[in-house]
């Protein structure tokens, strides 16, 4: 198990840690109601604005939740473990947590690009 979080550590580097805070607000129609509003709640505001499923960052969500367990730091054991079934719910393997967290991160990035690209879309038409 502890072998999973080394790939879940990069793909939270990558797909949450990346994320531009300072774009994302000044992206923002209506600027958050809180200043100290963070990169997936941005990102959640900015999808809401243009339509999309706010949903969409749920996955993103769940490494990030499982970080601030302690997972990837050292395999903590319980909470880790709590987490991991929680976000990758009736997955026993790493093989199978992996395959599953990959497969709604893939769906996640589909639908904000959905969104992105209708946005875009509509934008230049009017």
């Amino acid at each position: 198990m502890s072998a999973l979080l080394s790939p879940l550590l990069t793909l939270t580097k990558v797909l949450v840690d990346s994320l531009d805070e300072i774009q994302l607000k000044g992206a923002l129609k209506t600027p958050p109601p809180d200043p100290q509003t963070r990169s997936l709640r941005l990102l959640q505001l900015y999808l809401a604005e243009r339509g999309g499923t706010p949903d969409a960052v749920k996955p993103l969500r769940g490494l990030q939740r499982l970080r601030s367990k302690g997972g990837f730091a050292h395999y903590a054991g319980g909470a880790v473990e709590l987490e991991i079934a929680a976000i990758a719910p009736g997955q026993n393997t790493p093989a199978e947590i992996f395959d599953y967290l990959c497969r709604n991160i893939i769906q996640a990035l589909s639908s904000i690009t959905e969104t992105l690209t209708t946005s875009t879309d509509t934008g230049s038409k009017g």
